[in-house]
């Protein structure tokens, strides 16, 4: 596994907060599936909302099929998709 970068907002003014962004890979050594995670970068909206702890990941397995995804903020909820039949 390699953790993704780590960013430390705020230092001088305002609430301080570190948060993960960038890419990581989680690699089941037992069967071979991978995990490719994306920590998507704060930003603000045009409503002046900023947008945060946005996670996205695609889990293949040993022969590099995309088996299921998984999306949403990791602070709140995240929802795993099945690709072979569309649950999620």
């Amino acid at each position: 596994m390699n953790p993704p970068p780590l960013i430390i907002g705020n230092l001088i003014a305002g609430e301080r907060y570190i948060e993960p962004q960038g890419f990581t890979k989680i690699t089941n050594k037992n069967n071979g599936d991978t995990c490719y995670i994306e920590f998507k970068t704060r930003k603000q909206n045009a409503n002046n909302e900023i947008i945060k702890n946005y996670v996205c990941a695609v889990i293949k397995n040993s022969e590099g099929e995309i088996k299921y995804k998984v999306k949403g903020k990791y602070t709140e909820s995240l929802t795993l998709i099945n690709m072979e039949n569309g649950e999620s």
